[in-house]
C-alpha cells in the first residue's frame, strides 16, 4: 500500500541571539518613569521579527507605580515584539551587567525569564534588575554602564510540502564564523581558479576572494575585456 503524500510540514525551530548594550547618560535616563511608555534604546532582528529592548528606572521598593521624590535605582528592562505576528512562541531573556571594561559578565546581577508566551504586536517580556544605587555606581563609567542581552527564541516553522521549499537552519553567520570559513576554504583548495607561484611553491586562491579584498586584484581579474 502506497503511503499518503504528505501536504504539510511543521516542525519546531530554535533561534539565539546576544549583543552588547551600552546605556549613556544613566543620570538623565532616571528622570523617565515606568507608569509611562519606557523608552525604546535598541532594535534588532530576531526569527524574522522585528524586536525592540526597552529600559526604565523605578523605586528602590520596586513598586511599578514610582511614588514622587523617590530615588529610582532599579533597571527595568523589556523586549518586546514589533512584528505583527500571532503565534506561541517560547522566549528565554537574560540580561547581565557588564564590569566598567566590558570585558565580562559580572554574575552577580543577572536577571531572567523564560516561559511560553502568545506573542502579538507590541507585546513585551520584562524583567528587572534590582539592586541599590550604590551598587549602581560599581557599574557607572561616565556615566554610563554596559549590558549584554541573550535570547532563545522557540517557534513553529510550517511550510507547504508540495511546494519542494527547503527548511534552512538559521544561518551561524557571525564575523568570527566567517573568518574560519574563509580559512577552511584556503586549506582545502576547493573551489580555486586561479595559482600563483611564491618561492617555486604553488599556492591556489579564489579570484573572487582576493578582488573582494584589494582593488589591485580586482583590477586585474575582472578586466571590462575578461
Amino acid at each position: 500500500m502506497a503511503s499518503k503524500e504528505v501536504d504539510m510540514v511543521c516542525r519546531m525551530e530554535n533561534f539565539t541571539k546576544s549583543f552588547s548594550l551600552k546605556i549613556i547618560n544613566y543620570s538623565l535616563m532616571q528622570l523617565l518613569r515606568v507608569d509611562e511608555h519606557p523608552p525604546l534604546v535598541a532594535t534588532f532582528d530576531l526569527a524574522g521579527c522585528n524586536w525592540a529592548v526597552n529600559f526604565s528606572t523605578f523605586s528602590s521598593e520596586c513598586n511599578i507605580t514610582p511614588r514622587r521624590n523617590c530615588v529610582y535605582s532599579h533597571i527595568a528592562l523589556q523586549v518586546s515584539l514589533l512584528t505583527e505576528i500571532k503565534t506561541l512562541m517560547y522566549l528565554e531573556v537574560e540580561f547581565r551587567l557588564l564590569d566598567p571594561s566590558g570585558r565580562y559578565s559580572v554574575g552577580d546581577h543577572t536577571v531572567s525569564k523564560s516561559e511560553g508566551y502568545l506573542l502579538k504586536l507590541k507585546d513585551a517580556v520584562g524583567v528587572t534588575l534590582c539592586m541599590r544605587g550604590s551598587e549602581i555606581t560599581n557599574y557607572l563609567k561616565e556615566d554610563s554602564f554596559m549590558l549584554e542581552c541573550a535570547l532563545r527564541l522557540v517557534k513553529p516553522v510550517c511550510v507547504d510540502a508540495r511546494s519542494k521549499i527547503v527548511l534552512v537552519p538559521p544561518s551561524n553567520f557571525s564575523e568570527s564564523a566567517l573568518c574560519r570559513q574563509f580559512i577552511q576554504l584556503w586549506i582545502t583548495g576547493e573551489g580555486a581558479d586561479v595559482a600563483f607561484k611564491v618561492s617555486g611553491e604553488k599556492i591556489t586562491a579564489h579570484k573572487k576572494v582576493l578582488a573582494m579584498r584589494s582593488p589591485v586584484f580586482q583590477g586585474t581579474a575582472f578586466r571590462p575585456d575578461d
